[in-house]
């Protein structure tokens, strides 16, 4: 890299660099530093609000579809994260608790349509029936709403639900 000094201006290569007093050179700022390289926030977390949850429940379910379950896990979890004491925490459950129950009762989550859905892209994936369930309630459904969704797709398929689930994996 050349060196030229313009008046108080440093020039290296084609970066820059206000001379300082001891005349030391800075490394120009590198966009591809690694993560680890970064500064750290310091000091607690911003205070979490109301508002703040629900934009953040509104991203999560602009991004992905939960079941009822999970949307409430993610909202817990956001709460725990940015709660400084007990008292926060406390009340951050109860707008997590209201923010999932309006959002159900809206109509944006169901974990029948949810659970039919998966169903229907685990059987169409080959997926057994044990393995279907499972993943559901893995997922936070009950064991009753899996079941009633493997049950639809098993009375769609047409024959041996199970020789269909075989002929898929194959």
């Amino acid at each position: 890299a050349t060196l030229r000094l313009r008046g108080e201006l440093l020039v290296v290569g084609h970066w820059d660099l206000r001379c300082t007093p001891s005349l030391h050179v800075q490394r120009p700022f590198d966009h591809r530093m690694h993560h680890s390289m970064a500064r750290k926030k310091t000091g607690p977390p911003p205070p979490l609000t109301e508002l703040a949850l629900r934009e953040h429940a509104a991203w999560y379910l602009g991004r992905w579809w939960p079941s009822v379950a999970s949307f409430r896990r993610v909202l817990v979890r956001k709460v725990d994260r940015y709660a400084n004491s007990d008292e926060e925490r406390a009340t951050g459950r109860v707008w997590a608790d209201a923010i999932v129950a309006a959002t159900v009762a809206r109509g944006a989550l169901d974990d029948r349509r949810y659970a039919a859905a998966w169903a229907e892209e685990l059987h169409r994936k080959g997926a057994s029936r044990r393995a279907i369930i499972a993943k559901l309630q893995n997922k936070g459904v009950s064991g009753e709403i899996a079941s009633e969704a493997i049950g639809a797709v098993d009375d769609e398929a047409k024959g041996d639900p199970e020789l269909q689930r075989a002929i898929a994996y194959a």
